[in-house]
């Protein structure tokens, strides 16, 4: 039997705020450098950040979409996290 993900809605653990606000969240995602306006999840995991973006057209560039059955396409994005100085050899700012 494998473990089942709960939502703890309105429950507050020590030190965790029982909600953030939207302005927060959109800057966060800017400072990581994404377009909150193409943004579509952002999911944070201990070896990576995760995030589901919406796909411009290959052909028409930024700005034009494209749908996949019907569905707006999208691609998700890996950002490893790793120990060290962004200016560090091997690594982006």
């Amino acid at each position: 039997m494998g473990l089942e993900e709960v939502a703890l809605v309105g429950q507050i653990l020590p030190g965790v705020p029982a909600s953030v606000r939207r302005a927060k969240v959109a800057r966060l995602a800017e400072a990581l450098g994404f377009d909150v306006e193409e943004l579509r999840a952002l999911e944070f995991r201990p070896e990576a950040i995760y995030a589901e973006v919406l796909a411009s057209h290959p052909d028409k560039g930024p700005g034009h979409r494209y749908a996949v059955g019907g569905e707006i396409a999208t691609h998700r994005v890996c950002i490893p996290i790793v120990d060290g100085h962004p200016d560090e050899e091997g690594m982006s700012p």
